[in-house]
């Protein structure tokens, strides 16, 4: 059920709840806690047996096993990409400046964009 909820990026990048944790990466911020009071609940209403400290160890369980798919598959991926993809290099951290795909592109497109929608969203409700 937490799948449904969290993507594998999402879990891989998460430490759970935060109770179990043992990495010292502060980067790892526990899931929402939201999500998983609603989906705890949720499984409750069903299995009133269900504890909490269950849900801690399943969360935790499932963020450690999405980093070890990830750690699986990067070698793999890595090895399937063309030798000098520029998106590799980027996405692995190389300081290289990389080059666009379209010279033309405008790089404040999306602001321009989202100023668009916001006007029609003004005129429409007024």
């Amino acid at each position: 059920l937490l799948a449904t909820f969290f993507d594998r990026n999402t879990l891989a990048n998460s430490c759970g709840t935060g109770i179990r944790s043992s990495t010292s990466d502060p980067s790892r911020k526990p899931l929402d806690s939201r999500v998983l009071n609603a989906v705890k609940l949720y499984c409750q209403n069903f299995a009133p047996s269900f504890k909490e400290s269950e849900m801690n160890v399943i969360a935790a369980d499932m963020c450690t096993n999405a980093r070890r798919v990830r750690k699986r598959w990067l070698p793999k991926i890595k090895s399937m990409l063309p030798e000098g993809m520029e998106m590799y290099r980027t996405v692995m951290g190389s300081t290289t400046n990389s080059v666009p795909l379209d010279p033309e592109f405008q790089p404040n497109t999306a602001q321009v964009f989202e100023q668009r929608i916001y006007a029609e969203r003004r005129s429409d409700s007024g």
